[in-house]
């Protein structure tokens, strides 16, 4: 049987990385690297590649004249590590470069391993010193200690999943992290097709979410269909008012195609509500449902700034993305808030009282005819 080629080369390398250093010796007769002129030890080539050291205690790294680590080369000039341990200079660990000069991390069963150094742990960057962030196990960008990665003009870099589809950092209740350095993030994380996702902030006070607006710009689908976001109670808001145009007679009127492109916008069982613009409701001129003051029932309550925006009793002409929750609105004329429950909720309330009541009855009734 013919020896395969592939073994036969894998075998001389082996050889060639347990004699190549042989005869080169320190002054105590260990085999180490040789020298050049400035002192720096130099790694020794097999078909292109560097042959790393194998000493009585393990393979090691050669080393400069200021004993900094070097890295060696493979046949396309990528830098090489030795198992999980990263080269060490007089600063720290350094991470190995590929061929174009970006950073990588090393690898193990569990992801890629993050640099340690004497600031704490840091991203490796690519060749225009841009950060990278490291794999999980998954494929998934992981980070370091709620830290965004950065680009070289110091702008935050969204972490992505193995799918592809950007996500927010988190704090330690939950919240997306968007302000970075007292500056808030400047766009919207995106899904691999191109929907835009809000970011939310938790209150412990309802144990829910809210989406939260970036730059005073609302979130878009791929197909540029805006989407109004939602508070911790699930129903719409808007952006704060900032743009306006002159009507036919040249007053200032709010921009509505800018502030509300959607209309009104709607609570999760569906109903209108009426945005306050300087403390008063403020109607849409164009658009559908028509709502007048008679429509509105009272003041609904956002966890984010109280009482404000307007509830009223008109149905929406479109559905909530958000599903059916409680939610609490000050009633016009009245001294106490209300909770409110949507009728879906209290529908499946009655619905799961009468199966528990038949339940019941066919309980005791079999416990009857069992005496």
């Amino acid at each position: 049987m013919e020896n395969d080629p592939a073994d036969e080369v894998s075998n001389l390398f082996i050889k060639v990385f347990k004699t190549i250093y042989n005869d080169i010796l320190d002054s105590n007769g260990n085999r180490t690297y040789p020298r050049n002129r400035y002192g720096d030890e130099f790694y020794l080539k097999f078909y292109g590649e560097d042959v790393i050291l194998q000493t009585d205690d393990g393979l090691r790294y050669a080393k400069d004249a200021s004993h900094n680590e070097i890295y060696p080369k493979d046949v396309h000039g990528n830098d090489k590590y030795i198992g999980s341990t990263y080269a060490i200079t007089q600063f720290g660990p350094k991470y190995p470069k590929n061929k174009d000069e970006d950073e990588f991390y090393l690898k193990q069963h569990d992801g890629d391993v993050i640099l340690q150094t004497q600031d704490g742990l840091q991203y490796a960057k690519d060749a225009s010193h841009n950060e990278i962030y490291p794999k999980d196990a998954h494929g998934n960008d992981k980070y370091i200690d709620s830290t965004y990665a950065i680009t070289a003009f110091g702008v935050p870099i969204l972490p992505k999943t193995k799918d592809e589809d950007e996500f927010y950092l988190k704090n330690s209740d939950g919240s997306s992290i968007v302000i970075i350095d007292d500056k808030p993030l400047s766009r919207y994380a995106k899904k691999k097709n191109g929907d835009e996702i809000y970011p939310t902030q938790y209150f412990e006070a309802s144990q829910s979410f809210r989406e939260v607006i970036l730059e005073n710009q609302y979130a878009k689908l791929f197909n540029n269909r805006i989407l109004y976001p939602l508070d911790a109670y699930g129903n719409e808001y808007t952006i704060a008012i900032g743009t306006y145009e002159l009507d036919a007679r040249g007053r200032e009127i709010i921009d509505e195609e800018i502030s509300f492109p959607n209309g009104y916008p709607i609570t999760n069982d569906n109903y209108v509500i009426v945005p306050n613009v300087e403390n008063d409701p403020y109607f849409l001129r164009n658009s559908t449902p028509t709502v007048e003051n008679e429509n509105i029932l009272g003041k609904l309550y956002r966890e984010a700034n109280g009482y404000q925006d307007y509830l009223t009793n008109t149905k929406a002409t479109k559905n909530s993305r958000s599903p059916a929750k409680g939610y609490i609105y000050f009633p016009t004329n009245q001294t106490m808030p209300v909770k409110r429950v949507p009728e879906s909720l209290l529908n499946w309330f009655i619905q799961s009282l009468f199966v528990i009541s038949i339940m019941m009855i066919l309980f005791l009734g079999y416990a009857l005819l069992k005496k």
